[in-house]
């Protein structure tokens, strides 16, 4: 049941934003942006797009009458793309006061995320990371390298 009250809201959302530019026409065509985090959005190697947002919306289509255009892209050119307006909708965005000035956000959200910071170390390892101090001396590998880079460098100054 849930999830149907996700979807239908997730639907609302869409619909009301598309209205916003053209009030007088009705949904025909939703362009989702996908980029590579999975599990909720993943790009295989040969271009073709899936997950649960992917999901989400795929049931939707089930039952409302729209074409769904699944647009695989880089993080940062989903959300440029979404900015300017040549798709529709992207999920599994962190709301942000800069991200609420240019985009709807769904409310509730179906799913909540507060960071997308996240740390792995091997299953046999002692390491422990609760905080930005535990990461000094240690090895990191950085996704989207000038974004997360500026990030810790404001923390742990």
């Amino acid at each position: 049941m849930r999830f149907i009250v996700y979807i239908f809201i997730i639907f609302a959302f869409i619909n009301y934003a598309y209205a916003a530019n053209e009030p007088n026409a009705a949904v025909q065509k939703i362009s989702l942006a996908v980029d590579h985090a999975p599990p909720y959005s993943q790009i295989n190697q040969n271009g073709e797009v899936s997950g649960a947002i992917v999901d989400i919306f795929r049931e939707m289509k089930k039952q409302l009458p729209f074409k769904l255009e699944l647009v695989g892209c880089p993080f940062s050119r989903c959300v440029r793309m979404l900015e300017q307006g040549e798709v529709n909708a992207m999920g599994g965005l962190i709301l942000t006061p800069m991200r609420q000035q240019v985009m709807q956000f769904v409310t509730p959200p179906y799913m909540v995320l507060t960071s997308s910071f996240v740390f792995y170390a091997r299953e046999d390892s002692q390491l422990q990371i609760n905080n930005y101090d535990d990461l000094y001396g240690k090895k990191l590998r950085l996704c989207e390298v000038p974004y997360i880079l500026n990030v810790l460098m404001k923390t742990m100054n």
